[in-house]
């Protein structure tokens, strides 16, 4: 099944993240921190260890041949790898550190050390199987096991990783990060009373290790223990109080206690702290809004007007409000800071964006109305009202409104109007307006997969299937990983009867990509279908129906197959569901429905 590529109930915004709201934060480990942290620990710098006594290595010199004498030692060789690596020459490195290897199979170290060189030149697999031999001689390794567990970790094998650091933190009790690692781990895979446990040893033989308690935290709220959970959180701000982590949870802890005091308590000590912190301030003026205390509300709304410009921390964080979908949260702060600044087109465009997200499109045309022209949102609104004009089915005022933005912006607004202005000529059926506005855009923008895909389905609605294809060929060949141009022209050889194995391929790639995809299983049970391996494509249009299950061409095409498997009690009740979820093609469907009813009529 081809996706038409309509755009018009999009919701468009170039909204920035959020930020952080500390003002100080700590890292929480993740995987690429922690290999960055072995690869640090791994060659470069390093004692070699035990690898061979100065005794030993000259001993092993020989060189009969040369007339000379000529070091061979492992010694040697892995002396060559940590100059070369340190110079980052990381091929030579290895290759010096494998002659290493080669000469003392039986030293775990030596294998560790390649390893170390192998993550540094990101070869991950050759690293873990280098890892694992140097644990199958020494299973109980730290730094082997160490290197072992960060390898697991980021390949998302967590139980391996768990297993390697819970050995290090058995064998080596003092190495605090590990615990940590782990403790993170535990929390990551809900294993909250191992968590617990691990950290309440932790800080007794750690106790002025802040992460340590905050972790013990996390894994305590978890246990629906918030009093205890409360009391570690307020000893790792004891220890650092500018953490901001901690300040959060406790927070959230004293929201649903009902401690009213005491969330605003936690919101002051960080605004002492940071007087800036746009975050905490617009959640202290929520929070005191919703108590009624209006007053407390309106002298933060009032001094967070000057500061609420389009760059500025204010809009990122409200920004981030709506992309967390607290929308109601996010009007009381825009409508709050409004009052203090009227004219203000970054919170007028957020106040629209989240009305519209609360489906209120009165109130929230009234905001993109008060956009100014020149300022950066003001392409985002105007799209916005035309979205609006055409859900109440009012697509010519749509089709105006993105006219005289057209008629007012830059190049750059121009391309990003374009896509949405021709879906609208689209709906009109105004088809050569819509192509000559796609050609104007891939003049702006050449490269453009995304227009030369909307061009191309614009020559099927117009009939010229030929120059469909042509334009999807053109995005396949620009971008060989485009799951939608794969997907439509796969489907429009299998619409059309022809090219069935290409298409099956096209298909297949396409899959590949999406594999979740309704559209695209649909369309490789449209292909078995038209091969007559009606088996494979009823597997694939019932994967189909259940992603989507308000698809009418997916019922219709479920239909057919029912039908050429003689199950017409089911084939009838897919064309029905064609039917009543809005058929493009209801006349033939009603056909089928027809041809089957007087089919069970004369049936004995």
């Amino acid at each position: 099944m081809r996706l038409s590529g309509a755009i018009t109930n999009e919701k468009p915004g170039n909204a920035s993240p959020a930020p952080r709201l500390g003002i100080r934060t700590f890292a929480l480990f993740g995987g690429l921190m922690i290999l960055a942290a072995v690869v640090t620990a791994g060659c470069a710098g390093r004692n070699p260890g035990p690898l061979a006594p100065a005794a030993q290595a000259a001993d092993d010199i020989t060189s009969p041949a040369a007339g000379r004498q000529r070091p061979v030692s492992h010694y040697y060789d892995f002396l060559r790898a940590q100059l070369a690596a340190r110079s980052g020459r990381l091929e030579e490195a290895v290759a010096f550190m494998k002659d290493a290897v080669d000469k003392v199979p039986d030293q775990a170290i030596v294998k560790k050390e390649l390893a170390m060189l192998y993550i540094k030149q990101g070869r991950k697999d050759k690293a873990l199987e280098m890892i694992k031999e140097a644990l199958g001689q020494e299973p109980d390794n730290t730094e082997a096991l160490i290197v072992a567990g960060s390898l697991w970790q980021n390949a998302g094998e967590l139980d391996a990783a768990r297993q390697a650091y819970e050995k290090v933190v058995d064998n080596a009790p003092e190495r605090e990060n590990i615990a940590l690692i782990l403790a993170r781990l535990y929390l990551q895979q809900e294993q909250f009373n191992r968590a617990a446990e691990l950290m309440a040893d932790f800080v007794e033989r750690f106790p002025g290790n802040y992460m340590g308690f905050y972790y013990l935290g996390q894994a305590l709220n978890e246990l629906a223990r918030p009093e205890d959970a409360a009391e570690a959180y307020q000893r790792s701000l004891s220890i650092e109080p500018d953490l901001m982590e901690p300040r959060a949870a406790l927070i959230d802890i004293y929201r649903r206690q009902g401690k009213d005091a005491k969330v605003v308590s936690q919101y002051q000590a960080i605004l002492e702290r940071d007087p800036r912190n746009a975050a905490a301030a617009l959640e202290l003026g929520v929070f005191y809004k919703k108590q009624g205390r209006v007053n407390k509300a309106r002298a933060i709304w009032e001094d967070l007007a000057g500061s609420a410009g389009p760059d500025s921390d204010v809009i990122k964080v409200v920004t981030g409000m709506l992309g967390r979908q607290r929308y109601d949260d996010a009007i009381i702060a825009l409508s709050g800071i409004l009052e203090h600044d009227r004219q203000n087109s970054a919170l007028h465009y957020l106040a629209g964006a989240a009305l519209y997200l609360s489906d209120k499109t009165g109130p929230a045309m009234d905001h993109f109305q008060q956009v100014a022209t020149e300022s950066d949102f003001y392409i985002d609104a105007m799209i916005h009202q035309a979205i609006i004009y055409n859900r109440e089915s009012k697509t010519g005022k749509a089709v105006g409104l993105l006219e005289s933005a057209m008629e007012k912006s830059d190049t750059a607004g121009k391309a990003t109007l374009i896509p949405y202005l021709s879906a609208f000529y689209q709906e009109q059926k105004h088809y050569r307006q819509a192509e000559s506005l796609l050609q104007q855009g891939l003049s702006i923008n050449p490269g453009s997969t995304e227009l030369l895909y909307e061009l191309g389905v614009l020559y099927e609605k117009m009939g010229d299937v030929d120059a469909a294809i042509e334009k999807m060929k053109q995005v396949i060949e620009k971008d060989p990983e485009n799951a939608d141009a794969l997907n439509y022209l796969g489907y429009t050889y299998a619409d059309q009867n022809i090219h069935l194995d290409e298409a099956e391929s096209l298909i297949r790639r396409a899959l590949e990509l999406e594999p979740e995809s309704g559209h695209i299983l649909d369309s490789m049970g449209w292909v078995y279908y038209r091969q007559g391996d009606y088996q494979k494509a009823r597997k694939y249009l019932e994967e189909a129906v259940e992603k989507i299950g308000d698809d009418p061409i997916i019922f219709e095409h479920l239909g057919d197959i029912y039908r050429k498997t003689d199950q017409p009690g089911q084939a009838l009740e897919y064309y029905k569901k064609a039917l009543e979820n809005g058929s493009e093609d209801a006349g033939a469907v009603k056909e089928k429905i027809d041809a089957l009813r007087q089919q069970q009529e004369v049936s004995p």
